[in-house]
C-alpha cells in the first residue's frame, strides 16, 4: 500500500483549510474554527481514501501502456547514445545502456532489439534470443492492437526481428524453431506492411 507522505498531507490540508476560508463560511469565530475542524477532518479521511485506492489505479495505468515503437525525450537519447557506442564497437556499454532504455521503457520494440544485437555481438545467444523474442512479442502486440492511423507509428520490421531471432536460433542448434522463424521471416519479406 501507498501512503501519501506527512508533509503531502499537511500541504494539501493546508491548501483545503485556505479553500474552507475563502468558500464564505460564517463569520463567527466559535462557526469558522468547527467548520473548519470539519473539512480538515473530511479532507484527512479522504486523503487516506485516496492513497489506498492509488495504487489499484496506478495497476490499471500500467496494463494498459501501449507498446513504443519510437521513444522521446531523455530515453531517446540515452538509446542514441548505446547506438553510437554500438557503431562504434563498444559493444559491452551499449549494451548496458539498452539495459537501462528497457528498464525504463520496457515496452519499446527496438530497445530489446538493440540489447538483442549487442548480446549477439558479445556471444550471449541465449540472452540474445529472449530480448528478441520479447522484441517480436511486443511488434505483434502493437500489430494486432494499433490500426494504421495516419501519423501513428506501427512495428514495420517484424521480419528483420523473426529473422535476427531465427539465425540465433540457428547457432544455438534449435533447427526447428529457427526454420520456423526463418520461413516466417522470408514470406513477410514480400509484403510492404510487415
Amino acid at each position: 500500500m501507498r501512503v501519501r507522505p506527512i508533509a503531502a498531507t499537511l500541504f494539501m490540508l493546508s491548501r483545503i483549510d485556505t479553500f474552507v476560508q475563502s468558500w464564505g463560511v460564517p463569520k463567527a469565530d466559535g462557526d469558522v474554527v468547527l467548520d473548519r475542524r470539519k473539512w480538515l477532518a473530511t479532507a484527512a479521511s479522504t486523503t487516506v481514501t485516496l492513497s489506498i485506492s492509488a495504487p489499484a489505479f496506478a495497476e490499471e495505468q500500467v496494463a494498459e501502456n501501449p507498446v513504443i515503437v519510437s521513444v522521446t525525450g531523455q530515453v531517446k537519447q540515452l538509446y542514441r547514445e548505446g547506438q553510437a557506442l554500438e557503431l562504434q564497437g563498444n559493444m559491452a556499454a551499449a549494451q548496458r545502456i539498452y539495459a537501462k532504455v528497457t528498464k525504463i521503457v520496457p515496452k519499446f520494440i527496438y530497445g530489446w532489439s538493440s540489447l538483442g544485437n549487442t548480446l549477439v555481438a558479445q556471444g550471449f545467444l541465449d540472452e540474445a534470443e529472449a530480448t528478441y523474442t520479447t522484441s517480436i512479442d511486443l511488434c505483434k502486440e502493437n500489430r494486432e492492437t494499433q490500426e494504421e492511423k495516419f501519423g501513428v507509428r506501427r512495428c514495420d520490421d517484424y521480419y528483420n526481428l523473426l529473422l535476427n531471432r531465427g539465425v540465433v536460433r540457428l547457432n544455438n542448434n534449435m533447427y526447428k524453431e529457427s526454420l520456423k522463424d526463418l520461413e516466417l521471416a522470408s514470406s513477410l519479406r514480400g509484403k510492404p506492411d510487415a
